[in-house]
């Protein structure tokens, strides 16, 4: 499945940060299709969350207990940006990536309540925890979860990105390569 990986889920998320890089540019330059290109970006933010989810589905062949067992090990080697702090990033997925599939969640414990709660938004500086999301807090997809916290979806997907590349012992290229 680490093929899957490499042809599926990293052209997803790399077609993510694509959209991202084309919103931040739209902005600046005020331009006329803005409500296109936001979205664009949620339609890629959608693809990316949702395939990087299933991966562990794929890996275990629809074995429940398995697909648990995966995303256990997954995110035990989730950290935050790249850093020692360990980051539960994996099941936040797992909660966005079924709120873009349901548009509601109705399971106990989750962090996101609906599709809802992932737009794109404007932070100013300093919104987001220290090198969270775009520099300077520009206009991006934010996840908001229950607890009125916000994430940047651009790190969610980073650190679980790295999770999984760390889970098939690949190497870790630059932030934000994909």
């Amino acid at each position: 499945m680490k093929s899957d990986f490499q042809t599926i889920v990293l052209p997803a998320v790399r077609e993510y940060f694509e959209a991202e890089v084309e919103l931040s540019r739209a902005k600046l330059d005020c331009a006329n299709d803005l409500d296109s290109v936001r979205e664009q970006v949620i339609r890629r933010a959608r693809t990316a969350s949702i395939e990087l989810h299933q991966l562990a589905d794929a890996i275990g062949h629809g074995d429940l207990n398995a697909i648990k067992l995966i995303r256990t090990q997954v995110e035990s080697k989730c950290t935050y940006l790249r850093t020692t702090a360990l980051q539960a990033d994996i099941a936040l997925l797992r909660d966005v990536a079924e709120a873009f599939k349901h548009r509601e969640l109705n399971r106990s414990k989750v962090r996101v309540s609906s599709q809802k709660a992932v737009a794109t938004v404007s932070l100013g500086y300093g919104a987001l925890r220290f090198g969270e999301g775009k520099y300077g807090g520009g206009e991006q997809v934010i996840v908001e979860q229950i607890d009125g916290s916000q994430r940047a979806l651009s790190s969610i997907l980073q650190n679980c990105v790295d999770a999984w590349r760390r889970y098939f012992a690949l190497p870790l290229p630059e932030l934000s390569h994909f």
